[in-house]
């Protein structure tokens, strides 16, 4: 309730419930200091997906708009409807316009570093958000530097509540 905007840290072994405290945290921030979206990223799928699951159990996939961009989600339109729906979940993912959004670190970086308008509108949906990046131990060495610039640009300049989870 009483927290700034910042960069914050939760240290904990595997199984201990990381993924329940981070979202419990990111819920808070968006309910008391009208934080826009939650975004929660890893940078692997096996994570993502069972953690995904997780949250669209807590949330409920009816009441809330959860957005999971990956390599692993296919779609495949066969009929009017599901064109729409393609078309909606194309600009969902192009500009992470969901109040939850789940990725990986490689969509994460993608849309820090890439020159594509698409990131550009991503990048724009990251102010005033909660980011929870899990596993942040495994990034490797040589993009360190830039990645913490990137994220103090984030909590400083975009209002952002960050926190960096690892085992």
């Amino acid at each position: 309730e009483h927290d700034h905007p910042g960069i914050y840290r939760l240290d904990l072994p595997t199984g201990s419930g990381k993924t329940n405290l981070s979202m419990r945290y990111g819920f808070h921030q968006m309910y008391y200091k009208r934080k826009k979206k939650f975004i929660y990223i890893t940078p692997f799928l096996s994570v993502l997906e069972q953690n995904a699951y997780h949250i669209r159990k807590v949330v409920g996939e009816k009441n809330i708009g959860v957005l999971e961009h990956h390599s692993n989600i296919l779609t495949m339109d066969s009929s009017e409807s599901d064109a729409k729906q393609q078309v909606m979940r194309e600009y969902l993912v192009d500009t992470w316009d969901s109040p939850i959004v789940l990725s990986t670190m490689v969509q994460l970086f993608q849309t820090f570093f890439k020159n594509k308008s698409s990131n550009i509108r991503r990048f724009s949906n990251l102010i005033d958000s909660v980011l929870i990046l899990d596993e942040v131990q495994s990034l490797p060495v040589d993009v360190t530097t830039l990645f913490n610039l990137t994220i103090n640009f984030l909590s400083i300049a975009m209002n952002a509540s960050i926190v960096l989870c690892t085992a």
